[in-house]
């Protein structure tokens, strides 16, 4: 973790550090106890306090202890292990070492022994998971697209926070956030204070869980009052090799060629990094597009072109505010909007920039992008990924994301994986929400380990989550509604429907989850996790069967999805299609 923070961040985490003695103590889970041999850091107190977290939530205050006298955790950093690796060992009778090249690496042990132990109300049965793991990719980050109302942008920071312990606990070692600038006027919009403040306690969350914070800026975004004269081009000009419009363009971005343009990009991108100084960024990540660009003539090919020069500027202003930060570079929708830009990009990277530590490199399809496949990536840098995981499933845009519950995709992401494993050092997947939670989990662990099968993954999440009684029917219907999550939007004068375009195993997954449900205990039924993953296939299910159209039974579990999204001020596109919603798209 880098040492950026302000003094009251780090009083917070000494104060937390300095209760983990307490806490073990005093917790009503005293069946299991738990010894941090040496001085716990606040990695380490974070790994307790989520460990016990879900002790009360999925056993209860009070459980039985699977085996004989209660369970003596041992955790501790050994430098002999690299680092974030670890080790899980029997050091006796009912005591279990968990031990970390650094207090990540114990966290993501308490991970390992926690979702390989199974968890039931009112029992515990500890792991039997014995041996030592090291990360294969040094990157395994989450980006939070804190907009649109959707659920990282208004839930209870208290969920944020419990939420990005629980990926931590997968193998997350990282967070990116971004500050969405074009809602503002500027910094000091008391809106956009409001934002900053959210962002700031969300990396703070991650930072006591091992993060490192990645603050993603678009190459020359800028607020609602960029001035006229200052805004970029998002035109066409085929004439030119442009050719499309710039996608999501906001119409705000900034033109740098024009006069006063970079040196207003230069200032607001100064004060915006300056807001963060208190809790620290560990790495800038600059976005070329979506949205972003400028198809002027002085601009374009802006990839390779505008992008770059004013990337650069605000790359050693950032260094120079954060000397140990990291800088990427994100190609996202590369050669999408111009012509030739991996070419361009290659030869104006033929030496290796010294301003770019390494490039984010993906697109919205289903196979890592081809260039860097068969040329290689530009200037050798070494490439993170950046897999889509919220909005691919739906065609076409109409249809919100997550709208109609879990979208598990295994049958894509082992496409992907196989196409750009070799590829990447890690990546960090977009995620527009919770609906995708097994998404995260399973890249999560593809970054940790490699050749790991995507089944394997599933069942582990599967049998911490749920139980391990319906494993099997979660990794088969997993696999299914992939196959069934494409659809496309029908519309009448009275009715907004979507037509599940391949609905041939919507029954199988609907009939695997409900005898899975059949399976739980009341309190696994009601958890968000399972209700999100099976609602997705009753939904399914009810509009096979109706001709895409949703019927009352459809409209009750909208509402439901609604609640744990928190989205009954969301925009259309990350909101279940609730009837109001729905009556307000007929028209469209």
């Amino acid at each position: 973790m880098k040492k950026h923070g302000s003094r009251s961040l780090l009083v917070l985490l000494s104060l937390g550090s300095s209760l983990l003695a307490q806490t073990v103590k005093t917790d009503p889970a005293a069946a299991i106890d738990i010894q941090f041999v040496g001085k716990p850091g606040p990695v380490a107190t974070t790994a307790v306090e989520a460990f016990r977290r879900h002790l009360r939530t999925r056993c209860g205050t009070a459980f039985a202890m699977a085996g004989s006298g209660p369970l003596k955790l041992r955790l501790q950093v050994d430098t002999t292990l690299p680092p974030q690796a670890f080790e899980i060992l029997d050091q006796g009778p009912q005591v279990v070492r968990i031990a970390g090249g650094d207090e990540q690496g114990v966290l993501y042990g308490v991970g390992r022994f926690l979702h390989t132990s199974v968890l039931q109300p009112g029992r515990f049965t500890p792991s039997t998971w014995r041996g030592k793991s090291v990360p294969d990719k040094p990157v395994r980050c989450s980006y939070y697209a804190t907009h649109f109302n959707n659920w990282y942008h208004v839930a209870p920071l208290d969920e944020i926070r419990d939420y990005t312990q629980d990926l931590a606990l997968w193998g997350n070692n990282g967070l990116a956030v971004w500050l969405d600038m074009n809602k503002y006027r500027s910094i000091a919009d008391p809106e956009c204070i409001k934002m900053i403040a959210r962002l700031k306690a969300m990396m703070a969350f991650g930072k006591q869980a091992g993060m490192s914070i990645s603050l993603v800026s678009i190459s020359n975004e800028g607020y609602s009052s960029t001035p006229e004269a200052l805004k970029a081009d998002w035109r066409p000009h085929p004439e030119a090799g442009i050719i499309a419009e710039l996608g999501a363009h906001y119409h705000v971005e900034i033109c740098p060629s024009k006069p006063g343009g970079t040196e207003l990009i230069l200032k607001q991108f100064r004060e915006k990094i300056a807001a963060f100084r208190d809790v620290g960024i560990d790495e800038i990540c600059f976005a070329a597009y979506d949205p972003g660009g400028c198809t002027c003539p002085d601009c374009r090919p802006w990839g390779y072109n505008g992008c770059l020069k004013i990337c650069e500027k605000q790359a050693r202003i950032f260094r120079g505010l954060y000397p140990h930060g990291k800088v990427c570079l994100s190609v996202w929708y590369f050669d999408s909007f111009a012509v030739g830009e991996w070419e361009g990009l290659t030869r104006a990277f033929a030496r290796r920039p010294d301003w770019l530590d390494y490039l984010v490199i993906d697109d919205n399809t289903h196979e890592w992008p081809k260039y860097p496949r068969e040329h290689g990536v530009p200037g050798g840098l070494p490439a993170i990924g950046f897999p889509e995981i919220s909005m691919f499933s739906l065609v076409p845009a109409e249809s919100p994301w997550g709208g109609f519950g879990a979208n598990p995709f295994p049958n894509r992401l082992e496409r992907y994986w196989a196409g750009c494993s070799k590829h990447i050092m890690g990546g960090a997947p977009y995620s527009e929400g919770i609906f995708e939670d097994m998404n995260k989990v399973i890249l999560a662990q593809l970054y940790w380990q490699s050749d790991r099968k995507i089944d394997d993954i599933v069942a582990e999440y599967a049998g911490f989550e749920y139980g391990p009684q319906v494993v099997s029917e979660v990794v088969r219907a997993a696999r299914l509604l992939d196959k069934t999550i494409l659809r496309t939007i029908l519309r009448t004068k009275e009715e907004v429907g979507w037509q599940i375009i391949d609905s041939a195993d919507v029954p199988r997954a609907a009939g695997l989850l409900e005898e899975a449900n059949a399976k739980l205990p009341p309190k696994v039924q009601a958890s968000w996790r399972w209700r999100i993953l099976y609602l997705r296939s009753q939904l399914d299910l009810e509009l096979a069967s109706h001709g895409g159209f949703c019927t009352p039974r459809c409209e009750s579990m909208f509402q439901e999805l609604t609640k744990i999204y928190h989205a009954e001020t969301a925009d259309t596109i990350v909101a279940p299609p609730t009837a109001e919603r729905r009556r307000a798209n007929r028209g469209r």
